[in-house]
């Protein structure tokens, strides 16, 4: 019995790590990547100006492949650091500081 409250709290954890990052990868394409677009922009200027050929479209497809990257590495992050989080908690709870579940779980998510 305690095997699948632990196997059902780490695939509750993983999820919730998928979700988690996707939402970071997500915000990092809006908050970070115009800025990094335009450094872009501001390089392929730079060589155009320069006389240098330069392939648009060839450039445009990568940026889309690296956006679209950038948001399965974020779940796969989240993922391995959950299911980390998940089987120490689940299986070394007990040897973990603190009195409680949720002070022993403070204190590993700060480990981590």
């Amino acid at each position: 019995m305690k095997f699948l409250r632990a196997l059902t709290f780490l695939v509750i954890t993983i999820f919730s790590g998928a979700v988690a990052g996707t939402i970071l990868a997500t915000l990092n394409l809006g908050l970070v990547e115009p800025y990094i677009d335009r450094a872009i922009a501001l390089e392929v200027e730079n060589m155009i100006s320069s006389g240098e050929k330069v392939d648009l479209v060839e450039i445009a497809g990568y940026r889309i492949w690296q956006k679209g990257g950038a948001i399965v590495a974020g779940a796969i992050y989240g993922i391995s650091l959950s299911a980390l989080f998940a089987i120490v908690f689940a299986y070394g709870g007990n040897s973990l500081l603190g009195d409680d579940n949720k002070k022993k779980a403070l204190f590993l998510a700060g480990l981590l």
